[in-house]
């Protein structure tokens, strides 16, 4: 059973552990900064008997629309319903803020994309040469509230 909670500062290096597997890897600093962001959803995903971190995200919302900006699942965790959970509960939160969620995923990321696409989310553009190390396409998505 995976619970989701509140990110809290002591979550920090458990994130960044799970990041380390990741190609767009945040370190703990940048971690700890969008945890200190005022008006910011963080989210941490943990496996119910040891309370170890499988997941975290984190998005911001402005006005009427919000912006997924990190979402990663341990690699032992994926395709297990892990993503699907924080976005739920993400969009839970952002229910009474706004009407419109976008994210960006690498051109590559066909797992993430399938995720984003089963969770709701539709096809909204593409950024050319988004991302670095390797340089790639981001693809652009949106889902109503």
């Amino acid at each position: 059973m995976v619970l989701i909670r509140e990110m809290k500062p002591a979550d920090i290096d458990g994130a960044a552990e799970i990041e380390s597997s990741c190609r767009s890897r945040w370190n703990p600093v940048q971690i700890r900064g969008e945890l200190q962001r005022v008006g910011g959803i963080h989210l941490v995903a943990t496996d119910d008997p040891g309370h170890t971190i499988v997941g975290w995200c984190c998005g911001l919302a402005a006005g009427d629309e919000a912006e997924l900006l990190k979402l990663t699942v341990a690699p032992a965790n994926r395709r297990q319903g892990v993503g699907s959970s924080l976005l739920t509960e993400l969009c839970r939160c952002w229910r009474k803020k706004a009407r419109t969620i976008y994210l960006e995923v690498r051109s590559s990321n066909a797992g993430a994309a399938a995720l984003y696409i089963k969770e709701g989310f539709v096809p909204a553009g593409r950024r050319p040469d988004y991302y670095s190390n390797p340089v790639e396409d981001a693809l652009l998505f949106k889902k109503d509230l």
